[in-house]
């Protein structure tokens, strides 16, 4: 039985702020891929940030290599962040683009509805730490820390405390409402500071 690889994507945003960090002055490249099987089968997450993607009908399919070389060509720094929508909707496409931008040199942050537990039982080790950030867990509008003023890698990305930033390479996670600030520096050296004071430094290149 043969895997689907295409990738139905629903936008490409070049260089934005609100995406996570990076040594790019906290610039990085989002893709947001088009479909949410647990928003159309009545399960939303509540107040969801893109419902426009929850159908992905309108959306092109594009082979993961098609957005890869797109990538390259634009010639930008190389630090991508995939949204959705639901990306493990499309698990296969989603693992060959990893697979492809991690041997490009790519610093990838997935941002999934699923647990960690979940990523563990149904994938790889090697899948996973083709993936150096991945935020997991839904979205929970009662515990919104969603900020865009706040220009520090966590808050004007992650929607709410509930969600875990796991650093897949380590297998390490942090929950978002915990930690103040997160940089990813060259080499991709992440460095995670808690609301405590606490400073834990990290390479997961």
């Amino acid at each position: 039985m043969s895997i689907d690889i295409t990738i139905r994507l629903y936008d490409i945003l070049w260089r934005v702020k609100n995406a996570g960090p990076s040594p790019d002055n906290n610039k990085r490249t989002e893709l947001y891929f088009g479909g949410c099987n647990k928003a159309l089968s009545g399960h939303p997450c509540k107040d969801c940030f893109n419902p426009t993607l929850w159908d992905y009908s309108t959306c092109y399919p594009k082979w993961p290599e098609e957005i890869a070389d797109a990538l390259d060509n634009s010639k930008i720094p190389k630090y991508v962040t995939i949204v959705g929508g639901e990306p493990t909707d499309q698990l296969g496409g989603l693992f060959e683009l990893g697979r492809i931008l991690h041997e490009r040199g790519y610093h990838l942050m997935l941002f999934s509805w699923r647990s960690i537990e979940w990523f563990k039982d149904n994938l790889l080790d090697e899948e996973l730490k083709w993936f150096n950030i991945i935020v997991t867990d839904p979205y929970d509008c009662t515990q919104r820390i969603y900020n865009t003023n706040r220009d520090d890698g966590v808050h004007n990305v992650i929607g709410s405390a509930n969600q875990r930033i796991w650093l897949t390479a380590i297998d390490k996670w942090f929950k978002a409402g915990d930690v103040r600030l997160m940089t990813v520096g060259k080499n991709n050296k992440t460095e995670v500071v808690l609301l405590n004071g606490e400073r834990q430094k990290h390479f997961v290149g």
